[in-house]
């Protein structure tokens, strides 16, 4: 799986605005494009700051996508009164295999703390209903 996070920083009293946006027009757009699995916004009501994140079934979907999100990152921006967002992307837990398991092995060492069990799940369910209070 492939994920984009898009932080941005606005004014608080236009979260409102920004979920009404992210649910009837930027969800839709995000569903209508190719490979795309899932889409998330968590915002913070006290610093105006918001986090939308998009998932991929594959690199070639992310790539694509980038191109076709830009309007609705502006538009994002343009709601919440704020300059432009900062846009990272993720790539899939392959990638991070074998630091994880040098990390662990040099805990363990560093800790004592004894790991006795590592499983790895595959994302087969992608969009968030997260509740409004985390």
């Amino acid at each position: 799986m492939y994920a984009r996070t898009t932080t941005f920083a606005g004014d608080p009293a236009k979260l409102d605005e920004i979920v009404a946006f992210m649910s009837g027009e930027a969800w839709p757009a995000l569903q209508s494009m190719e490979g795309c699995t899932g889409a998330s916004l968590i915002v913070a009501r006290d610093s105006g700051k918001c986090i939308a994140t998009s998932s991929w079934a594959n690199l070639d979907a992310l790539a694509e996508s980038g191109k076709r999100v830009q309007p609705l990152r502006e538009r994002g921006s343009e709601i919440l009164g704020s300059a432009a967002p900062d846009v990272q992307e993720w790539e899939a837990l392959d990638n991070s295999r074998e630091k994880a398991a040098a990390l662990r092995q040099a805990g363990q060492g560093e800790t004592g703390i004894e790991f006795t069990d590592v499983e790895e799940f595959e994302l087969a369910f992608a969009h968030l209903h997260v509740p409004e209070l985390v």
